[in-house]
Formats: C-alpha cells, sequence, structure tokens
C-alpha cells in the first residue's frame, strides 16, 4: 500500500526568521571591532604624521636657527612635498603648530614650538591629544644667531 502523505521540504517562516536575527547581530559585532580597528589606524597615520612635522621642524631649526612661523614654510624650504592632513578631514589641516617666537607675549628668550592633533580614542591616554615640544637652545627670538 502506498502512502499519500508527502513530506515538507523547507524552513518555516519563523526558522528564517531566527536566522536573519542572528545573522544580524553577528554582523554588527563584527562591524563594531572594526570600527575600532579603523579608528586605532587612523590614530596610528596621525601620529606618523606628528612625527614626520617633528623631524622637518628640527631640521628647519638646526638650518635657519630658528622655527618656521607655520607649517607651510617647511614646504616652501623642501623639507616636505605637503603639509599632511587628517585622515578623516582630508583637505583640512588639523595638526596644530605654536612657535615660541611668533607669540608677542613670550619674554624668555627659549625657542620651542608646540605641535599637536586630537586622537579619536579617547580610552588611550597617550592618543588623546599628542604633543611634541622640542627647544632648539637658548637662542633668542628676536636674534636667533
Amino acid at each position: 500500500m502506498k502512502s499519500n502523505l508527502k513530506t515538507n521540504q523547507g524552513f518555516t517562516l519563523i526558522e528564517i526568521i531566527v536566522v536573519i536575527a542572528i545573522i544580524g547581530i553577528l554582523s554588527l559585532i563584527v562591524f563594531t571591532s572594526f570600527e575600532d580597528s579603523r579608528k586605532k589606524a587612523r590614530d596610528t597615520a596621525r601620529h606618523a604624521d606628528i612625527q614626520q612635522l617633528g623631524a622637518a621642524l628640527q631640521a628647519y631649526g638646526v638650518t635657519y636657527g630658528n622655527y618656521p612661523s607655520n607649517l607651510n614654510d617647511l614646504v616652501t624650504v623642501g623639507l616636505l612635498l605637503s603639509v599632511p592632513t587628517d585622515p578623516v578631514n582630508a583637505g583640512v589641516n588639523v595638526y596644530t603648530y605654536e612657535n615660541s617666537c611668533a607669540t608677542p607675549s613670550v619674554t624668555n628668550d627659549t625657542q620651542y614650538y608646540r605641535l599637536w592633533t586630537i586622537a579619536e580614542r579617547e580610552q588611550d591616554a597617550t592618543a588623546a591629544g599628542w604633543t611634541d615640544s622640542k627647544t632648539i637652545g637658548v637662542t633668542s627670538c628676536a636674534d636667533p644667531q
């Protein structure tokens, strides 16, 4: 005797919804971890840019006896091809440079510069606001020779 019963082959709507929900949760976890990795990579690029600018400023200071009035002077004299820009804000220079001799309120004779940027990963204290300060000695701002 033959059975006329058909066997159902396929998934129910509930099973499909559960699988889609699980895939959604897993993808959310993966994309969240990728975002932190991308922030870390951009902060690493910022740190490398600060080091490159610091080396160029030191070379300028040794060559000319003082620091430049702005970062574009490093390009003008050929120490950099271009002033680096922030990885997120392409075209917008978010690296801040401060020259002690360019500040009228400075009364001491020590030349120094401050160079910094803001990082994305606030939980890393060293990445929250890098500063690279250097001094080329007790050279007078008025007479760098």
